[in-house]
């Protein structure tokens, strides 16, 4: 049992001091950079990249004055360099079997549908009313999942469940 566990050790010490050769990411920042005009930059403006994004699809809402675009960051094919971008991905729920009165239509939950994408950055808001536009965000930042009232018709309990706000986790 002893000289079982002193091969095990000396396997783990022999595997944990190897040359680990994980592929690197991300990008190197300096502790002090200058911008245009030869000024000093410090700190966290330094460190914000310019980042080219696309809209996607429409999304429509309940209200049918309000329409959302989610907007991804533009990626390149390492091989290819060919741009392409994140797609949407809806959070459903598959069972529809709540019993009489409850229609979700498969939403994630009443009244609400739920989206999210690889390298979701912003969301872009349309008021076809006014006919202003408007992003969500005053930076792109990276969006887990977009709640918003759903275009169609729920039910709880026979009453419809009409939401009127949005939720995003980032």
């Amino acid at each position: 049992m002893n000289k079982l566990l002193v091969i095990l050790f000396i396997g783990v010490l022999t595997v944990s001091c190897s040359d680990n050769s994980i592929e690197k990411k991300g990008f190197q920042v300096s502790e002090v950079s200058e911008d245009e005009s030869g000024q000093k930059v410090v700190g966290l403006k330094m460190d914000s990249l310019n980042l080219e994004t696309r809209p996607r699809n429409v999304l429509l809402t309940f209200n049918a004055e309000h329409r959302l675009t989610p907007i991804y960051k533009v990626n390149y094919n390492k091989k290819t360099k060919k741009p392409f971008t994140g797609s949407n991905a809806y959070h459903t729920n598959w069972s529809d079997n709540y019993g009489d009165g409850n229609k979700w239509n498969n939403n994630f939950m009443p009244g609400f549908e739920a989206v999210y994408g690889y390298n979701f950055v912003n969301v872009s808001h349309y008021n076809n009313s006014t006919k202003v536009e408007n992003k969500l965000f005053d930076e792109p930042v990276l969006i887990k999942t977009l709640y918003y009232p759903a275009f169609s018709k729920d039910t709880l309990n026979y009453k419809p469940v009409n939401r009127d706000y949005y939720m995003i986790s980032v």
